[in-house]
């Protein structure tokens, strides 16, 4: 009896405390380091926060997959049927692979670390080092459409130029135009609901989309028919690799230009995140 009174007595004890301490029972997992990148310093450690936001973050983690998804199926539309043949549908699927993954998270970008904004004003240079990696960590996801793509260049279908013209586009002036949004986005978007649940983005976001999505095709369209099959990608060749070659100076742009509104983007993202 009093071994049973005194065990009873503990757990009952031991489970008001948890209870009035707000206590959760968590299954701990294993911790990916990602000790590969401490050699980058600051920006190793926000190439990390890149990668364990599509990890671990169910919005962020879906449309990584809804993306990659979309890339797949186009790709093999394009590999085993005709439907996009003709020559504007083919620029435009090309040109799409390229830009999901990106277009899904730059253009609110800035939105979902606006959970933690104010963690990230306390370092100096922060934000700045958090642009590179976005771009460097974005850049490096086109490795996915290019190889999924190389199977079209294999059979005529795409020529080799117009999936680099495409993709050296897509890194060096379609990204720098979606990093433009990180100066005025200033909704948080929560990291863990469904995708229906979210946010439908401003008016500035859907411009930037639709300008990114028809103006390279454009483009493409009218420096083949005035150069030529091979010639015509030389421009969207050569204007990717300024943009890349620039990816500091504008960045520090976008930089400066943030923290003059680093007040009003905070008010905003603590407004958004409260409500």
């Amino acid at each position: 009896i009093a071994f049973g009174f005194l065990a009873n007595y503990r757990l009952q004890l031991g489970m008001l405390h948890d209870e009035v301490g707000k206590k959760e029972d968590v299954n701990m997992k294993s911790v990916t380091q990602f000790t590969l990148l401490d050699r980058y310093g600051m920006m190793g450690e926000y190439l990390k926060l890149e990668l364990k936001l599509r990890m671990r973050n169910k919005q962020v983690r879906t449309q990584f997959f809804v993306g990659l998804g979309l890339i797949v199926f186009f790709s093999l539309m394009s590999y085993f049927t005709e439907a996009y043949d003709a020559g504007f549908m083919k620029s435009f699927v090309c040109l799409y692979n390229y830009m999901v993954l990106g277009m899904m998270t730059l253009t609110t970008i800035m939105c979902y670390e606006g959970n933690y904004f104010d963690g990230l004003m306390s370092r100096r240079d922060s934000i700045y080092d958090l642009l590179r990696a976005k771009f460097y960590f974005n850049s490096m996801l086109l490795i996915f459409p290019f190889v999924f793509l190389m199977p079209l260049m294999f059979i005529g279908k795409i020529s080799v130029w117009m999936n680099l013209g495409y993709m050296l586009f897509t890194i060096g002036v379609l990204y720098p135009c979606m990093f433009q949004l990180a100066v005025y986005n200033k909704n948080t978007l929560p990291l863990n609901v469904k995708l229906a649940n979210s946010n439908s983005g401003t008016m500035m976001q859907s411009i930037i989309s639709i300008v990114a999505l028809f103006l390279p095709v454009a483009i493409e369209r009218l420096s083949v028919l005035l150069l030529g099959p091979v010639w015509g990608y030389i421009p969207l060749i050569m204007l990717g690799l300024i943009g890349l070659a620039t990816h500091r100076v504008w960045l520090r742009n976008i930089y400066h230009r943030l923290m003059l509104r680093r007040y009003e983007n905070m008010e905003g993202f603590r407004a958004s995140r409260n409500s």
